[in-house]
């Protein structure tokens, strides 16, 4: 049992110009094993889409040999009283061209060499699977329906576990083996069976570029700072969960307490990851705009310079003015015009010889008056420097001056101090 596919595609469109399309004036065609294509363009109106330069011919009949108060009126075909009339409408509108395309396809599909859906055969198994220790393997027809244990490899379980809502429940309580004999698990294997254990949600409290610290996925052992553990649990590094009061498991706690009391749900998460994301895009694209301004700026002024140089040499009229704030595009359009008349020689005329040596004197003028402001100010520097370092001297000389007055100071509490003495005996 095989398929036949037959199909149809059409494709039709109005077009200004078709220059581009090659085809004679009846069309053209092309075919192959399996259909054939035809293709066509004529010009019509716009509007109505009536052949160009056509026109309608209308033929127009009128009976006046009715009674039109009669509710139904009866007449003799042989007896028509009336007249007729026929003219040729002339179509108008822009000319225009449409253009279609058809591909008529005939496909056969030859049948596989199995059909499990429609003919119900059987497919032979492709998966394999470990049924003891030694590694024996049977497929779905030798394992039938009957109950009985699948061996596989320990990496399998947090591969799944590392999906969404995915979760790990125990058959019975069998289902833990007494003793471990050899290891059959890593670390991060066991981190994925307890934190979907705990059910803690597989996703950061913001995205992956943000620097902020203690952003993490929240995990089993950053729970049991809830939990109180007696010193020595938690000291002793043989359990499973020591050291859950380091300071990075509070701190991230703390990051996620809103989850964990219901303040915020998954989705509130996960639009906050997308928020922060957005925004350190934003950032990114702002930073870059700002350079890409800085270059842009950097590169209109020394554009603006040299037009500048150009037109002291003669090269643009002196006629020509700068704009306020010129547009790219109208300095590289100056700059062709420039190098279009490619002159041998620059050409510089009395008039841009006279501008130039404005422009020198009225920069030798702000020359030399910054040099006297300069002059100025370091007049006053120094000035201030003489003032600072005199009061400095004076203040030493003062201090030094009260120091040696102290000596009186000291004789004159002696005295008042013998005073005192002599009085009181």
């Amino acid at each position: 049992m095989g398929l036949f596919v037959a199909s149809y595609f059409s494709r039709d469109e109005i077009l200004d110009n078709v220059s581009g399309i090659q085809w004679s004036q009846d069309g053209s065609k092309a075919e192959w094993d399996e259909g054939h294509w035809e293709g066509r363009a004529w010009a019509i109106h716009e509007g109505h889409g009536e052949n160009y330069g056509s026109e309608t011919a209308v033929f127009h009949a009128t009976n006046s040999g009715l009674d039109t108060e009669e509710d139904v009126p009866k007449f003799d075909f042989g007896e028509v009283a009336g007249k007729s009339s026929t003219w040729k409408v002339q179509h108008k509108g822009r000319k225009l061209f449409r253009v279609m395309g058809e591909v008529w396809k005939e496909e056969w599909i030859p049948p596989a060499d199995a059909s499990p859906r429609v003919k119900g055969d059987d497919v032979p198994p492709t998966a394999f699977f470990a049924v003891d220790s030694s590694g024996t393997r049977e497929s779905r027809q030798t394992l039938g329906s009957k109950g009985q244990w699948l061996w596989f490899r320990p990496e399998l379980v947090p591969a799944l576990l590392q999906y969404r809502d995915s979760q790990l429940h125990w058959y019975t309580k069998d289902s833990i083996p007494p003793f471990i004999e050899s290891p059959n698990e890593k670390t991060e294997g066991i981190k994925h069976i307890l934190n979907s254990l705990a059910g803690t949600p597989y996703i950061r409290l913001s995205g992956a570029e943000d620097p902020r610290p203690y952003q993490e996925r929240l995990g089993f052992r950053d729970l049991m700072a809830l939990v109180f553990q007696s010193q020595e649990v938690v000291a002793n590094q043989n359990i499973l969960f020591y050291k859950t009061h380091a300071h990075e498991h509070r701190e991230r706690l703390k990051n996620w307490l809103p989850y964990i009391l219901g303040a915020e749900t998954p989705e509130v998460l996960i639009a906050r990851q997308r928020l922060s994301t957005v925004q350190v895009k934003l950032a990114q694209l702002r930073r870059e705009h700002q350079k890409a301004t800085a270059v842009s700026n950097s590169w209109l002024e020394n554009m603006s310079g040299h037009l500048q140089v150009a037109k002291r040499y003669g090269l643009l009229p002196g006629t020509y003015e700068f704009p306020a704030k010129p547009l790219p595009e109208e300095l590289i359009g100056t700059a062709r015009d420039i190098l279009a008349t490619k002159p041998e020689t620059t050409v510089p005329t009395p008039q841009h010889l006279d501008q130039a040596a404005q422009e020198m004197l009225r920069l030798e003028k702000e020359e030399d008056k910054l040099s006297d402001q300069i002059s100025h100010a370091r007049k006053r520097l120094d000035d201030i420097v003489r003032l600072k370092s005199g009061l400095t001297g004076y203040g030493d000389t003062a201090r030094r001056r009260a120091d040696r007055l102290q000596i009186s100071q000291w004789l004159e509490d002696i005295a008042t101090e013998a005073r005192t003495r002599h009085i009181v005996r």
